[in-house]
């Protein structure tokens, strides 16, 4: 979801995939952790960052 639109909100997400918005909250936490995602601004205005390494894992998936 990330990749298709930057500026999606965690309870967007929750919605799209029916899981709940701290499962998703714990998930991005994990992402940001590993260097996968990143966040750029803030909480209203900010979009989902995803980073090199992220883009590579999903290549790597994709084959």
């Amino acid at each position: 979801m990330i990749t298709e639109d930057s500026f999606v909100t965690i309870p967007e997400m929750s919605l799209k995939t029916g899981v709940a918005t701290r499962t998703i909250k714990r998930d991005i936490e994990n992402l940001q952790s590993s260097g996968i995602l990143t966040r750029k601004g803030g909480r209203k205005d900010g979009e989902w960052i995803v980073t090199e390494l992220g883009m590579a894992m999903l290549e790597a998936l994709k084959k």
